[in-house]
């Protein structure tokens, strides 16, 4: 399940041991059309090679990729907004530049 491979991430699994055949968990995440396993191995360090993935394996792949950098920019732009309401845009926590 979902939640049980995110709480082996969480607890340090490696996101890029190979089975017997070499094939990753994301490499088995995509071919399942596991979107939401394929987005968390991604954000927790699984080697971003598509090498192997064609038609429908590539679109999850592709889905996957797009959320886990549409999520990167949503704490980008979470974290911006939050330095610019309090006047401190030099990132070191104080209001000296106002």
């Amino acid at each position: 399940s979902t939640e049980l491979g995110i709480a082996l991430m969480d607890r340090g699994a490696d996101t890029n041991v190979q089975n017997s055949d070499g094939q990753t968990a994301l490499y088995r995440a995509c071919y399942g059309g596991h979107t939401e396993v394929a987005k968390a191995l991604l954000m927790n360090g699984a080697d971003r090679s598509t090498d192997g993935l064609s038609g429908s394996a590539l679109r999850t792949y592709e889905r996957a990729q797009a959320e886990v950098e549409a999520e990167a920019a949503r704490r980008f732009n979470s974290f911006r907004n939050a330095s610019c309401a309090t006047g401190d845009d030099d990132d070191d926590g104080d209001d000296d530049d106002l």
